[in-house]
């Protein structure tokens, strides 16, 4: 296989689709052999075991032949250090919870005066859980 050259921008546009491209396809792989556990969300599975397989096929074949468009236009991987991931992850964690106190719920209605100050603690114990990560 020859390398085709493109420029830096095409190389950065495309090297984005096909990073989010494989990342779907990883999550895809992930929700097959491994149904999330989380209290919050909850995969009901109704796929049936011959198209489990078929999707674990397809998506093999479908990172690989990313690998092949990697090397094909010389597309670099994005690195990301780890403290990085679980900063950036933190960071939204953090944000999300700082508008689930009761004062910021008001948009969707009167918030119980009579629980608001124990609702609030839990999130602002939860908030300091997240800090820890």
């Amino acid at each position: 296989m020859s390398k085709i050259p493109l420029s830096a921008n095409h190389r950065r546009s495309i090297s984005s689709s096909l990073l989010l491209v494989e990342k779907y396809v990883n999550e895809i792989e992930q929700v097959l052999s491994n149904p999330s556990k989380l209290t919050m969300y909850r995969i009901v599975n109704n796929v049936d075991e011959q198209r489990i397989s078929n999707c674990m096929l397809i998506a093999k074949e479908i990172k690989a032949y990313i690998g092949e468009l990697a090397k094909k236009y010389t597309l670099a991987p994005t690195e990301v250090d780890i403290q990085r991931v679980i900063s950036s992850k933190k960071a939204a964690m953090w944000e999300i919870l700082c508008d689930t106190n009761s004062s910021r719920l008001k948009g969707f209605g009167l918030f119980p005066v009579e629980i608001a100050d124990e609702f609030d603690s839990d999130i602002e114990r939860l908030q300091k859980m997240v800090e820890e990560i």
